[in-house]
């Protein structure tokens, strides 16, 4: 009975109002008008505060974690420079793979 009660004042309330929205039409557009400046004001607000938000938080992440260092004075680039130079394959390992290579043909 309970839903059928719900179903029932649902479509009551839907009906009447699509009528007063079709009655009342330039009203509901001037307070759809007011809505706009209104929305624009704290959407802006909203974005200000974000903003400044992630600014605080920023300098607070800057401020507590401490900086890299490294224990040979290399900077960041150089350090991975050297990484790489120590991943490329060696002479030696690229002639053995070359003669073996070789042979198999």
């Amino acid at each position: 009975m309970g839903n059928m009660l719900a179903i029932l004042i649902g479509a009551v309330c839907s009906v009447l109002g699509i009528i007063a929205l079709v009655g009342w039409w330039h009203q509901f557009i001037y307070v759809l008008q007011g809505c706009i400046g209104v929305t624009l004001v704290c959407g802006g607000l909203l974005a200000l505060a974000i903003g400044i938000s992630e600014m605080r938080a920023a300098k607070e992440f800057e401020s507590a974690v401490p900086p890299a260092t490294s224990s040979d004075d290399e900077t960041p680039s150089e350090s991975a420079k050297s990484e790489e130079k120590k991943e490329e394959p060696t002479e030696e390992s690229s002639a053995d793979g070359g003669e073996g290579e070789a042979e198999s043909q």
